[in-house]
């Protein structure tokens, strides 16, 4: 298989820059996959867990918190809000987020309020899914 080049950045560093043959992301469509040549085109992103695979066929998961891809037939660009590798995440803090966030719905909330707890929960079950966990 054909590779190319697969950039992940967030607001704070680049995440990933790597050869991969293959990478699904959470488009606000639903996912979708892309492979070296595909046609370019330009997608926004929603929370979700990221996926690429290298040449070798190892593959490796990631988390995605909205933002933007840009696609071309010799590379994707991820420009995320937020990312992160499956391995940066620590399980411990993400669980204790999630409660918390959890917590933070049973409580009366503006709508403001409501909508960053929503936020909170999709972003701790998105790290927890892509460390393989349940949610």
């Amino acid at each position: 298989m054909r590779e190319f080049l697969l950039s992940i950045v967030n607001p704070e560093r680049t995440v990933l820059e790597e050869r991969v043959v293959h990478v699904r992301l959470p488009g606000s469509e639903g996912y979708f996959g892309v492979m070296a040549g595909h046609m370019p085109f330009f997608a926004q992103l929603q929370y979700g867990v990221g996926e690429y695979r290298r040449a070798d066929g190892v593959t490796r998961k990631f988390t995605v918190l909205g933002g933007f891809a840009e696609v071309l037939p010799d590379r994707t660009i991820v420009l995320a809000d937020g990312a992160e590798l499956a391995d940066e995440i620590d399980p411990d803090r993400a669980r204790v987020a999630l409660r918390r966030a959890l917590e933070m719905l049973s409580q009366p909330l503006s709508e403001e309020e409501l909508e960053e707890a929503r936020l909170a929960v999709e972003r701790a079950k998105a790290r927890l899914r892509a460390i393989g966990e349940q949610v």
